[in-house]
């Protein structure tokens, strides 16, 4: 019994994953007034909020407290 369930989990993960590939297909072969409704991140906006969290770890790890 736990061999079939195994197998049925694994083929219910790998429809999963196919489906989630299919919608990143499906997304970014939209046209572009399309994929402004999906509102995905500006570079602009993800490099801006990864040199905010280096620099906040930096702090935290290495400045000293005078």
């Amino acid at each position: 019994m736990k061999k079939q369930s195994a197998t049925i989990l694994e083929r219910v993960n790998e429809i999963e994953k196919n489906l989630q590939s299919l919608k990143v297909d499906y997304i970014l072969n939209l046209p572009d007034k399309q994929k402004k409704l999906f509102q995905f991140y500006k570079d602009k906006d993800i490099v801006t909020e990864i040199r905010k969290t280096r620099k906040k770890l930096w702090n935290e790890r290495y400045s000293k407290v005078i």
